[in-house]
């Protein structure tokens, strides 16, 4: 709430999609505001670690970010501190959070995951722009965090889920890449040779896009796998 990442008329209106009356919906806010967030204490990160920069460009099975382990990129991008930027567009960290310094206007904000099998791989991360890029921008660098042998497939337009409060719009992205499902078999999560990029306009929150997809760039949402269309043939951000 405090760096704009939602906001109490957001909440209410998700609340009343979920099956509270306005009442209801209206008391839990303001329960939240009044009582609960005052006693919650603020969000303290660990101390950065000390880095030694100039690590590889690949990882040791062809990675070069996404699904890559947190060793290898802390030796690639210097570590920052988990910014303002990083919570107003991505939310505040449910686990150990991460954000690395890629370029003067361009950080990748991410969340360690927190399953063993995992090995401290991070296999979604959310590249965050100092100010809206255009799509060839956004595409280099998405492409710069997978493996060499990516390649983009047409772009899909999603819209957000029918249970949203919001009117929101996103690009999607599928990429190809053989290198991805042995990266993906490593650590036994269901290899497939695809990852997904979810071009945002302004950003996303659970309750889907924040507004509508206007052909520049603030946040990609990088993850691995594809994104596929619902049953209603409708891709959703």
């Amino acid at each position: 709430m405090a760096v704009g990442y939602r906001t109490w008329e957001g909440i209410q209106y998700s609340d009343e999609a979920d099956g509270a009356t306005e009442d209801q919906a209206a008391a839990m806010a303001d329960f939240l505001r009044t009582e609960f967030c005052p006693h919650v204490a603020p969000f303290k990160e660990a101390p950065l670690p000390e880095q030694t920069l100039g690590g590889p460009a690949e990882d040791d099975l062809g990675g070069r970010g996404l699904a890559s382990p947190v060793t290898w990129w802390d030796g690639r991008y210097p570590r920052v501190s988990w910014s303002k930027a990083c919570a107003a567009q991505t939310g505040m960290p449910t686990g150990d959070p991460v954000a690395y310094r890629l370029a003067r206007d361009e950080v990748v904000c991410a969340t360690v995951p927190p399953a063993t099998a995992l090995k401290e791989h991070l296999i979604n991360v959310d590249v965050v722009f100092s100010s809206p890029v255009d799509e060839d921008r956004a595409r280099k660098a998405a492409l710069a965090l997978l493996p060499s042998d990516a390649s983009a497939t047409d772009p899909t337009e999603g819209t957000n889920p029918d249970w949203s409060y919001m009117d929101g719009g996103c690009l999607n992205i599928n990429f190809r890449t053989a290198t991805m499902e042995g990266l993906m078999d490593e650590l036994g999560q269901g290899p497939e040779p695809w990852a997904s990029a979810l071009y945002y306009s302004d950003g996303a929150i659970e309750d889907g896009a924040v507004g509508d997809y206007t052909g520049e760039v603030k946040q990609i949402s990088l993850s691995t796998g594809a994104n596929e269309p619902g049953a209603s043939g409708e891709l959703t951000c």
